[in-house]
């Protein structure tokens, strides 16, 4: 099934398979996961009424609607963070990968002029379209 919309939320509760377009050429193309992933900060989100302070591998926390972004250090891994909460007793009620939403990736990529990853956003093939 073709969907055509310039909702993105609809293509997120929809599709699994995005093929973005601007001014008829293809910006960007791939499953809805593998664009969130390749295009998402790295950064976690957590939800905790604890202090997130001195936290190793934590470049910068920032307070968003009750949540706390926390952007890591280039070599950090996600779970590394994760570990030193848990060590430091946090109180987690949440925590996830951060991730934009596809309207504000198609946006990034359009004005940055990113354009299309010639191996991870190539066209599908006749076999991928069925």
């Amino acid at each position: 099934m073709l969907l055509s919309t310039h909702q993105m939320n609809k293509v997120e509760e929809v599709c699994d398979r995005a093929l973005m377009i601007h001014h008829g050429r293809m910006v960007l193309y791939g499953t809805v996961r593998e664009i969130r992933r390749r295009h998402a900060d790295h950064a976690v989100v957590i939800r905790t009424e604890d202090r997130l302070d001195d936290i190793p591998g934590v470049k910068s926390v920032e307070s968003i609607n009750g949540d706390h972004k926390l952007t890591l250090e280039p070599d950090t891994a996600p779970e590394v963070v994760l570990r030193a909460l848990i060590d430091r007793q946090v109180r987690i009620e949440s925590y996830a990968l951060a991730s934009l939403p596809l309207e504000d990736i198609f946006v990034k990529v359009v004005r940055e002029g990113v354009g299309p990853d010639p191996v991870a956003s190539a066209a599908p093939s006749s076999r991928e379209a069925r």
